[in-house]
């Protein structure tokens, strides 16, 4: 496993007879695995003693590490044969957690002796890759935190515990995202086997969000997202470009570049065949060399909203902007396409009243819409103009 090794050392102040001197020295991590502890003191005496705590308030709630009183010097680890003793390079002597996160070592010498000494001290430890800082797991680089690390002063990474035993955490700091107070939030869905959730939060005022950035070829933006199967490889389902356009069957390039914050439905592979219990299922069907746009209830009622189906009749050809309405039900057994056009214009005549009002635009050619389409999307295959829209045309001039 790798590791990185560090090594202090340094000659402490005068301690008096009988005194003690507590001191916090500077580590490169708050969370170590000591290796090795040396100590020699200038004078050979009576007994004396080493301690390591875990906070600088050095009470005994939070010792860690004792050696019991020696005399001369003293090192662990050592090696026994039962008559001597050898210092030994390396070995494990300690688990350390600087609780107070400041990347220190909290340590205490005892001189038991009629005189006072200094004392030359090495302290060896290593950095472990993976380590367990009280109820976290993480890949540890620095931590700046109780159960949180810091990578590279960006980014911090910790356990989710508000959520989940089994969240990740990532937060931005503010040299990141300024004042926004962005992150972002891997983490176990509770009551969802094997879900992730991404969250963004923001303490202070505006909108969080949650943004995937990338780039095409032809350097427009696009993030997507897809699914598979277990061992199956991931295919793009959903794209949203840069003008906030989300496209399904991961379409770009459909809009002839004119629109913005739209959404853009690719015609069905599979049409759906059933209703959904609580719920309505909207798609795009091909009729006729035509995307419709459909919608089936949960009574399994279709309804077309694009209300240009002509599928049961004929538009009479004097319909300046012909328009229909069309449903189906499997369980009633029936198909239902309704003439509105030629409904409210019968009315007219009946009534007397006008309720049809047209009002002339420019008119746009269809091939050269199609080839715009077929430019951004070279996979696009250009449509035949529907008769209707050529009829209606010609009704119209």
């Amino acid at each position: 496993m790798a590791t990185s090794e560090h090594t202090v050392s340094w000659t402490t102040a005068s301690i008096g007879a009988g005194g003690t001197l507590q001191e916090n020295r500077a580590l490169t991590h708050s969370s170590l695995q000591v290796t090795k502890i040396k100590i020699v003191p200038s004078v050979v005496g009576v007994t004396s003693k080493v301690q390591l705590f875990q906070r600088d308030s050095f009470l005994v709630a939070n010792l860690c590490y004792s050696s019991g009183n020696f005399a001369g010097t003293y090192y662990d680890p050592e090696e026994l044969d039962g008559v001597v003793s050898t210092e030994r390079t390396v070995g494990f002597v300690a688990v350390y957690e600087d609780i107070d996160a400041s990347n220190e070592l909290h340590i205490k010498l005892t001189n038991n002796d009629i005189q006072a000494k200094t004392y030359v001290v090495t302290v060896s430890y290593r950095v472990p890759l993976l380590y367990e800082s009280g109820d976290m797991v993480g890949l540890g680089i620095t931590p700046v935190a109780p159960n949180k690390l810091e990578v590279g002063g960006v980014l911090s990474v910790r356990r989710d515990t508000a959520s989940s035993d089994r969240g990740l955490r990532i937060t931005a700091d503010s040299d990141v995202v300024s004042s926004n107070d962005g992150q972002l939030i891997q983490g176990k869905v509770n009551n969802i086997s094997g879900g992730i959730t991404i969250q963004a939060e923001r303490t202070g005022g505006g909108v969080p969000s949650i943004a995937v950035l990338g780039t095409n070829s032809a350097g427009a933006g696009y993030a997507g997202i897809g699914a598979a199967g277990a061992g199956a490889t991931a295919t793009v389902e959903w794209v949203c470009d840069a003008n906030g356009t989300l496209h399904n069957a991961g379409q770009t390039g459909v809009l002839g570049g004119n629109a913005d914050n739209a959404v853009v439905l690719t015609n069905a592979g599979t049409v759906p065949i059933a209703a959904v219990a609580d719920s309505v299922i909207l798609y795009s069907e091909d009729v006729t060399a035509s995307a419709e746009l459909k919608v089936r209830d949960e009574a399994s009622n279709i309804t077309t909203l694009s209300p240009h189906n002509f599928e049961l009749y004929t538009p009479d050809e004097s319909y300046v902007y012909p328009w229909s309405y069309r449903a189906e039900n499997g369980f009633i057994g029936k198909v239902l396409n309704v003439d509105m056009y030629g409904a409210i214009r019968a009315i007219e005549e009946l009534s007397g009243k006008k309720f049809i009002y047209v009002k002339d635009i420019p008119v746009q050619d269809w091939d050269e819409v199609q080839q715009e389409i077929q430019d951004e999307n070279p996979d696009y295959k250009k449509k035949v103009e529907p008769e209707w829209i050529k009829k209606a045309r010609g009704g119209a001039e």
